[in-house]
């Protein structure tokens, strides 16, 4: 599954100046339970590589980021470490959770939560 395929968990809206962008903050992404099938002790040839544990576990580069979400990983330059024990996630599980909740590619009409009366000019001290 490619980085493209992942952005249909994401609903796409239109903003006030007429692009097209993904809605990140509505998503059931975080909502995902994913069932542990396996361990994975992390070694040398692994360290700061989610995308080789992703290759070693499923036969694919993909889903590295599947994994650093099972085991809430933020930064995999720092929590990929030698000796590190890491779940794998199903993805069996996760391929029922993706169909359950994808997203059509209709964009929605965006509504921006405030309105631009509501913001405040601030000073800027380089504009001529």
């Amino acid at each position: 599954m490619s980085m493209d395929d992942r952005k249909s968990f994401y609903r796409k809206r239109i903003s006030s100046d007429g692009d097209i962008e993904a809605d990140y903050v509505n998503t059931n992404i975080n909502k995902m339970d994913l069932r542990t099938v396996s361990k994975f002790r992390i070694t040398a040839a692994f360290v700061d590589r989610p995308d080789l544990i992703s290759q070693q576990a499923y036969g694919s580069y993909n889903f590295g980021w599947l994994i650093s979400l099972h085991n809430n990983i933020m930064n995999p330059f720092v929590d990929y470490y030698i000796g590190r024990v890491i779940d794998i996630p199903s993805l069996d599980d996760y391929y029922k959770f993706y169909n359950r909740n994808k997203m059509n590619d209709t964009p929605v009409a965006f509504t921006p939560v405030y309105k631009e009366a509501d913001v405040i000019p601030i000073d800027n001290p380089w504009s001529e």
